[in-house]
């Protein structure tokens, strides 16, 4: 065990620092604005979703790009220890992480806390007494001074998929809540030659596909969606939320 955590330690070692970079043009940021009423009955955790974001750029023969937004507003003193720490996992095997934005929005002003904020690279290992190791990393962003009432808004990005993949895209999502959320988008900018297939089970919304230049983009968007209420009846397999996916194959089983 001793061996296994000295390599551990060097693994660490050897990643690059966390990259900080621009949002790219592609991306339609999505502002995170106060909402006008707060749900509190209705909220978990001392916190009320603000946006939940995804965009997904697929072109020929580069790497797939994941641009996700995520933002929250604390609503009493329970949320403040979540609030104040923001962890992001990926595979530095095939992935690059590239941090954009971590904000604090404060009575309409918006404070950058990327150039404040403790950031880390931790490797989790939760098979490590096995000596399994996956090599997965989480990038842990620790924010000083959230307060109650704040609006706390992140979005990055994570490039590269799974080779066992072989380079065929697939994206599946789950879409609906539990608990109320201001705005939810998935989105993905379609650029390769091949068709992309969709299929949505569980939910009457529809995805829409509009032209965008070299491909298509077709997104799945909602304003203060009703949430789910889960029947405690239902078997524990019974998943009640909207699921869409996303693939290059027309046949789910491929």
């Amino acid at each position: 065990l001793g061996l296994v955590l000295l390599l551990l330690a060097a693994t660490i070692n050897a990643q690059e620092e966390v990259v900080v970079g621009e949002v790219p043009a592609w991306v339609n940021v999505v502002a995170a604005t106060a909402p006008s009423v707060i749900p509190e009955d209705q909220i978990s955790g001392g916190v009320h979703y603000i946006v939940s974001d995804k965009q997904v750029l697929v072109e020929e023969s580069t790497d797939v790009i994941k641009y996700t937004h995520h933002a929250e507003m604390v609503v009493n003193r329970e949320g403040l220890e979540s609030a104040s720490q923001i962890s992001i996992n990926y595979d530095p095997g095939y992935q690059q992480l590239t941090l954009l934005s971590a904000d604090i929005i404060r009575d309409g002003e918006t404070l950058d806390q990327l150039t404040t904020a403790k950031i880390s690279l931790l490797q989790r290992e939760p098979e490590l007494e096995n000596l399994i190791m996956d090599g997965k990393l989480s990038a842990n962003i620790i924010l000083s001074d959230v307060r109650v009432g704040d609006i706390l808004s992140y979005s990055y990005l994570i490039a590269g998929e799974n080779p066992v993949y072989s380079g065929i895209f697939s994206y599946i999502r789950q879409f609906e809540w539990s608990v109320p959320i201001e705005f939810q988008q998935i989105k993905v900018l379609w650029k390769r030659s091949t068709p992309l297939y969709t299929h949505i089970i569980d939910s009457a919304l529809e995805i829409e596909k509009n032209a965008i230049e070299d491909g298509h983009s077709y997104a799945l968007s909602m304003q203060r969606p009703e949430p789910i209420i889960e029947n405690s009846e239902s078997p524990n397999w019974f998943i009640p939320y909207g699921v869409v996916f996303f693939s290059e194959h027309q046949s789910w089983s491929d």
